[in-house]
């Protein structure tokens, strides 16, 4: 199955239990220590979920960019592993 993200499919599966996007996210959360901010997070998974979506016959890109109609004018996420 797929779904949309920005203006193409992407992929919901891939990642055992998640999608390859989430796999890798949750990853590196999980290696994360101290605090990282998304961005960091972002660079370091970029390349693996192109490598593992391509492993599936699939050309999936991750963009960061800030989430459109929230009323913020920027910000960064900063996540803390307890």
């Amino acid at each position: 199955m797929l779904f949309r993200s920005g203006l193409k499919p992407v992929l919901d599966s891939g990642g055992g239990n998640y999608s390859v996007f989430a796999k890798e996210f949750i990853t590196e959360l999980e290696n994360a220590e101290g605090a990282i901010d998304a961005y960091k997070i972002y660079l370091r998974i970029l390349p693996r979920v192109q490598k593992n979506a391509a492993l599936l016959n699939f050309d999936q890109t991750p963009t960061y960019a800030p989430i459109k109609y929230t009323g913020h004018s920027g910000g960064e996420f900063i996540f803390v592993k307890n």
